[in-house]
């Protein structure tokens, strides 16, 4: 979530407040998180495949973002959230496994389904906005643990041995 936030503050989008949980102003997302609340709330099975769901949505939808999405800071932030959500659906998987239930996909196929769920967790790519020759306002930076930085936008880091780091922003 901090990610799209910031996501969303770089590129200057007013919506970047996080509103009350549930609370949404589309209908249908709504109407859809109601739902799967209702379904998740049966029992801990029921949770459990409701979580599975979830997961399987979110990769769908991530995956066709991807194919439409240029932006390389967009691109990177989704593949991110896209291995989260597969990482969720491997720990989804074998919960339900322990307690001697089959998921059957909804959204991915069996295939895509089998793919993820065999094979080992992943991990994020560690990134931060790239240039794109758009000017941040406060230069901020990213500090390395080794002292190395990169500021946002044309800006320069000047980053610290404990990670933080300012930029300078020319």
């Amino acid at each position: 979530m901090n990610a799209v936030i910031t996501l969303l503050k770089y590129y200057d989008s007013a919506d970047t407040l996080v509103g009350e949980p549930g609370v949404f102003a589309d209908a249908e997302i709504r109407a859809l998180y109601n739902e799967l609340i209702i379904k998740g709330s049966v029992s801990v099975e029921e949770a459990m495949m409701t979580g599975a769901l979830i997961e399987e949505m979110d990769i769908k939808d991530l995956t066709e973002a991807l194919g439409v999405v240029t932006n390389e800071n967009i691109i990177r932030v989704f593949e991110n959230l896209r291995k989260g959500s597969r990482n969720h659906l491997r720990a989804f998987y074998h919960q339900l496994t322990k307690l001697g239930l089959v998921y059957t996909p909804v959204y991915l196929s069996q295939e895509e389904y089998d793919a993820i769920v065999n094979s080992p967790m992943e991990q994020g790519n560690k990134y931060g906005i790239q240039n794109n020759n758009k000017q941040h306002r406060n230069g901020q930076g990213n500090g390395g643990r080794n002292g190395q930085g990169n500021g946002y936008g044309n800006g320069s880091g000047n980053g610290s041995g404990n990670g933080q780091g300012s930029g300078n922003g020319h």
